[in-house]
């Protein structure tokens, strides 16, 4: 009796764990009609998923594969639970050299969806990079080009803008209005060095005080109020310095402060230091002519010339 109770019992378990399977597998089905599984189900296709903490902006998406290898047919879907609805935006041949336009999000959601054959995410490295374009802020190729105060820059892709994590398998870039933004503060740097020339609150021309004689490129970091970063570069031709006094004033400018004056000093020890070895040179070259040059010889036996005859009259 309690054998046939059993396993009138399984039975039924079995059955409603069927019947709870077979909306999934008519989702399973459909690539972009709604449902618990968004893309393809072509079982030759790698998935890759990320779900972000906000949702991805509404905009035109680009795709770069993070890893070099021959170009892949990738699909981009964006899943949206919460309204039963994938939205298939576009297949594309994605290499990793190039943004390559693959269509337009307009219902924005935080769960995005990347199919193709053989890509596939390595540890701890996305990749594939999604990027985000609202308001036609740039047309990306390699970089996202941008114009802001005048100037011509690339608009970075960094913390201000990942909406995935470090680790994910997509990294997606959702890029933040920069037209009318304000300016946090502006770095400058000089000929590809590492080091900070000067900081400034606002964005200027260049002060060329901290450059000596040449062609140097500049290079300006722009920190926007939204944490944005603009990188821009220009060149600057300082002509020769002939006299070597915009090397001293660059020197005195890059080292300012307490290290300044000890430059000045240097400087104005050093500067003393060959006047006095001129004006030494000058005394003894003067004290060798007058005792050793031809306006120190006088001869006293010089025969005496008639000024009326021309004639040498001896003594």
């Amino acid at each position: 009796m309690i054998m046939r109770r059993l396993k009138i019992y399984l039975t039924v378990v079995a059955s409603f764990g069927f019947l709870l399977l077979i909306p999934k597998l008519s989702y399973a089905a459909s690539s972009t009609n709604g449902g618990l599984i968004c893309g393809s189900s072509n079982i030759n296709l790698s998935t890759l998923e990320d779900i972000t903490k906000n949702n991805v902006p509404a905009g035109k998406a680009y795709l770069k594969l993070n890893y070099h290898t021959s170009p892949i047919n990738l699909s981009l879907y964006i899943n949206n639970y919460n309204d039963n609805q994938c939205s298939f935006i576009g297949s594309v041949s994605v290499n990793p050299n190039v943004w390559v336009y693959v269509g337009n999000i307009v219902n924005s959601s935080n769960d995005v969806i990347v199919q193709g054959i053989g890509v596939g995410a390595a540890p701890y490295q996305a990749a594939t990079q999604l990027l985000i374009v609202p308001n036609n802020q740039c047309v990306p190729t390699s970089d996202c080009n941008v114009s802001y105060g005048g100037m011509n820059g690339v608009l970075q892709l960094d913390d201000s803008n990942i909406l995935s994590g470090a680790t994910d398998q997509i990294a997606i870039y959702g890029l933040q209005p920069i037209s009318g933004v304000g300016v946090k503060s502006v770095n400058y740097y000089a000929d590809s060095q590492k080091s900070l020339l000067y900081t400034s609150k606002t964005l200027g021309h260049f002060n060329r005080n901290y450059l000596d004689g040449g062609i140097h490129a500049i290079q300006s970091q722009i920190k926007l109020v939204n944490n944005q970063t603009i990188f821009t570069t220009q060149t600057i031709d300082m002509g020769v310095d002939w006299t070597g006094t915009l090397f001293l004033k660059s020197l005195i400018y890059k080292n300012s402060g307490s290290a300044a004056i000890f430059i000045i000093v240097g400087v104005s020890a050093l500067i003393l230091v060959i006047l006095l070895a001129l004006a030494r040179f000058i005394y003894k070259r003067h004290q060798a002519d007058k005792f050793h040059g031809l306006n120190s010889y006088h001869h006293d036996d010089l025969p005496k010339i008639d000024d009326d005859t021309d004639i040498f009259v001896s003594k």
